[in-house]
């Protein structure tokens, strides 16, 4: 399928999947599946698309933030609430 030649042909993409499938399961005690996080999770384009834009040390910056700004019911609103922290760090740094 697609998202199976998607999954083999960016492991940068599955290193964002496996950030957020940790996130998930460390601050939220959640299990998803890689399918789940790539096809459902709004975190997962939002983060995939600065792991490409950002060096590695701001990149963990924002999963930390991702990690404190949580809403383990409401993925958007995780979104949303984390951004608000992340763009004004990024505005700073850019």
């Amino acid at each position: 399928s697609d998202l199976e030649k998607y999954k083999a042909n960016c492991p940068a993409c599955m290193s964002v999947v496996q950030n957020i499938k940790d996130i998930r399961y460390q601050v939220c005690a959640q299990s998803v599946t890689a399918d789940d996080v790539i096809v459902r999770d709004p975190l997962y384009g939002y983060l995939n698309s600065l792991k490409f834009m950002l060096n590695d040390d701001a990149y963990k910056q924002v999963l930390t933030i991702i990690g404190h700004e949580k809403d383990c019911s409401n993925s958007m609103n995780w979104l949303e609430k984390a951004n608000s922290k992340i763009e004004p760090q990024l505005n700073k740094t850019y």
